[in-house]
């Protein structure tokens, strides 16, 4: 998963540390100033760039309040919209922010972490990614619309914790909606798992969200492409969430299969009672492929309802299966794809590739596939799983079902 160019982020960080707190008069409200006091915006401000702080606005002062007042900062790639440094309890809302590297960024890896800063009712549209937290706590990000940005719509990123994503409208993002966890390729490509060692986010809340239409630009799932995805990330709860149309995009032979739902590494996350509909596939729970892999540990996947996603309703792959709880759960018409090919157990309602699931409780109706395809691996539990109306033959592959 490579979330965004390295070199912007680190020329960024390197500003926020040598900068000064000398602030421009209130009245003056400048591209690159610093703001230390309540702020609320006239009239759409653009700012093309280079600019003295990396950003079009830095807060660097606790307790302030950025009202956009409806208006709009626009600028470049090359710079962030707003960013909050080493300052708490800010408050950011009412307004949009377009066309930068990153539209809003809380915290910055090497500086002092950002408390309670909160995020509402924005509008974070056509940047690389829209909004990031990055090494925050207590952050809230909520009512806004995270739409169009080349890469990823919310990023809850390296150590920041918890911190609560909810009621945001996510929608049309080139790799995925909404991310929750850390990124060991940040400055090296290469970089092994263990790159994140201290960097997981953890005790997240992603809620109540509608997160469509992302995962439309060239990548592989396993690089990050979601509605919703954790990587390195524990204790995360992704619930109550509508998460549709993160589709399946063909390149040429290449069926790249973008996951509603994806949790790839990290520990004891839940994924309850979410509405996951028409994706590439449903939620799917696998290794990190990273040198070595890190795998997903103890998920609980609860209560959600999978319906019509293009291949698996829920899939979980590898040692991801050890500890991981599928529960409670309904997978209806999934696997409808019409790749020439594409394998009958790729198209059941919940397929297992691993040893040491719990399946209980699970109804999976009306699969173009299995019901359930457990493929030979041992089941630490099973019991009142219902398969019926699927296409193949045997209801159900490895796993007892009436």
């Amino acid at each position: 998963m490579r979330l965004f160019k390295t070199t912007f982020f680190g020329a960024l960080a390197t500003v926020l540390l040598c900068s000064t707190l000398a602030a421009q008069p209130a009245a003056e409200v400048k591209c690159g100033m610093m703001v230390t006091a309540n702020l609320t915006l006239t009239g759409d401000l653009h700012c093309p760039g280079p600019l003295p702080q990396g950003a079009a606005l830095l807060v660097v002062a606790s307790g302030v309040t950025v009202d956009l007042n409806g208006h709009a900062i626009s600028g470049s790639v090359s710079a962030a919209g707003i960013v909050v440094a080493g300052a708490d309890n800010v408050t950011i809302h009412n307004g949009e922010l377009r066309g930068f590297g990153v539209g809003a960024v809380v915290g910055m890896a090497g500086t002092d972490r950002a408390y309670y800063a909160k995020l509402t009712k924005l509008r974070l549209t056509g940047n690389v990614v829209g909004a990031l937290l990055q090494g925050a706590r207590f952050g809230e990000v909520s009512e806004c619309e995270a739409t169009h940005n080349s890469l990823y719509g919310i990023v809850v990123l390296d150590a920041s914790n918890y911190s609560t994503v909810s009621h945001n409208l996510v929608y049309g993002n080139g790799q995925g909606g909404i991310i929750v966890g850390c990124n060991p390729r940040a400055t090296d490509p290469a970089a092994p798992a263990s790159a994140c060692d201290g960097l997981h986010s953890t005790e997240n809340t992603v809620e109540s969200n509608s997160v469509i239409g992302n995962g439309w630009s060239p990548g592989r799932a396993e690089d990050g492409k979601a509605g919703i995805g954790i990587f390195f990330g524990d204790r995360n709860v992704v619930r109550a969430n509508l998460v549709v149309d993160n589709n399946t995009v063909q390149e040429g032979a290449q069926l790249n299969v973008t996951s509603g739902i994806l949790v790839g590494g990290g520990a004891d996350n839940l994924i309850a009672d979410n509405q996951v509909l028409n994706n590439g596939q449903g939620i799917r729970v696998s290794p990190y492929l990273s040198v070595p892999v890190l795998n997903a540990v103890n998920t609980v996947v609860s209560g959600n309802s999978v319906l019509h996603n293009a291949s698996p309703g829920i899939a979980v792959w590898g040692e991801a299966a050890v500890g991981t709880v599928i529960a409670d759960n309904n997978a209806v018409a999934n696997g409808h794809t019409e790749k020439t090919g594409f394998p009958e157990e790729c198209r059941s309602g919940i397929r297992v590739q691993g040893s040491g699931a719990t399946l209980m409780n699970n109804r999976s109706y009306d699969n173009i596939g299995y019901g359930f395809n457990v493929e030979d691996k041992e089941v630490r539990a099973q019991f009142g799983n219902r398969a019926a109306r699927n296409g193949a033959t045997s209801q159900c592959t490895g796993l007892t079902c009436p």
